[in-house]
């Protein structure tokens, strides 16, 4: 639970977002992609990222992170590289579906989806309304969502997940990207 605090309280410090420019907004259009991470569609989705979801390099993501969402360089490199790390090995760049990839950059315990062993790979990056609600039920429809709150409603989705989950997984590369 300490570390899970932890990240959360790295992930959540920023809530100044930088010079990001939020109003810009288009739903994918013919030919982008999306991916399993919320933040990172999002980010396409308001033309903070290549709108078409296709080549993610360490240096735009670290420096897109770090205004949208306060991450420090170090933690926003992490989460490149993983990113990176699901494309083939001499590429410096990533498209959006690569993160679909079980074990690799998605994870069990999503906020979002559900898990592998009830998706398989061919929906992996499908949304579930069902598991978004679990995640936010604890919060009783407060206007203001606070970091310890946060923190317990994540670690809650992981503790379920772990239940009820054949085959759970939660490495300390899923915990780091599910936190940032």
């Amino acid at each position: 639970m300490l570390f899970a605090s932890f990240l959360a309280a790295v992930a959540f410090s920023g809530v100044a977002f930088g010079a990001i420019d939020f109003e810009n907004w288009a739903p994918p259009g013919d030919g982008d992609v999306r991916g399993p991470c919320p933040a990172l569609n999002s980010l396409a989705n308001h033309h903070i990222i290549p709108h078409d979801g296709r080549n993610l390099t360490v240096p735009l993501l670290v420096d897109v992170l770090g205004k949208a969402f306060n991450l420090s360089p170090e933690l926003a490199t992490v989460i490149a590289q993983l990113g990176i790390a699901t494309n083939d090995p001499s590429a410096d760049f990533f498209d959006l579906p690569n993160l679909n990839k079980h074990n690799a950059f998605e994870h069990d315990a999503s906020l979002s989806r559900v898990d592998f062993a009830f998706s398989g790979e061919e929906n992996i990056a499908t949304f579930d309304e069902a598991t978004f609600r679990r995640f936010f039920d604890p919060f009783n429809g407060s206007e203001y969502i606070g970091l310890q709150a946060a923190a317990a409603a994540r670690y809650s989705m992981v503790q379920y997940s772990r239940e009820h989950t054949p085959g759970f997984t939660y490495e300390s590369q899923h915990q780091i990207t599910s936190y940032a």
